[in-house]
């Protein structure tokens, strides 16, 4: 799978502002323009990107899948989309202090969400 942050020149982040992302998808478009390249360009991987990026729930999953998180979404998490932040939070909180502590804090954590949402 192609990284839609690479394609608009992003820096892979969960934290997007809107406006970076409209700057840096015209910006590319601007790049890959026929009168700048002399080439026929097409546009689609960067209309795809930026698609993508703008929608906070499949920004989680390509960030999640990123990092080694296969991850089929499924009509309940689109349903919630709590579910798959609350997930991505845990995944950011572990990737930053993997201490044992930290891994039976997030268990917790998660055990008790899952009861929840199952």
């Amino acid at each position: 799978m192609s990284c839609p942050f690479a394609h608009l020149g992003l820096a892979p982040t969960y934290a997007l502002d809107p406006a970076v992302l409209e700057r840096a998808y015209f910006a590319a478009l601007q790049s890959q323009h026929p009168d700048r390249t002399g080439q026929a360009a097409s546009g689609a991987p960067l209309n795809v990107a930026y698609q993508q990026l703008k929608n906070p729930l499949q920004r989680a999953i390509i960030l999640l899948q990123q990092q080694g998180l296969e991850l089929t979404p499924t009509a309940a998490m689109y349903q919630s989309p709590a579910v798959l932040e609350a997930v991505f939070t845990q995944h950011e909180l572990l990737a930053s202090n993997p201490a044992a502590a930290t891994l039976q804090a997030v268990r917790t954590e998660v055990d008790q969400a899952q009861a929840l949402w199952w």
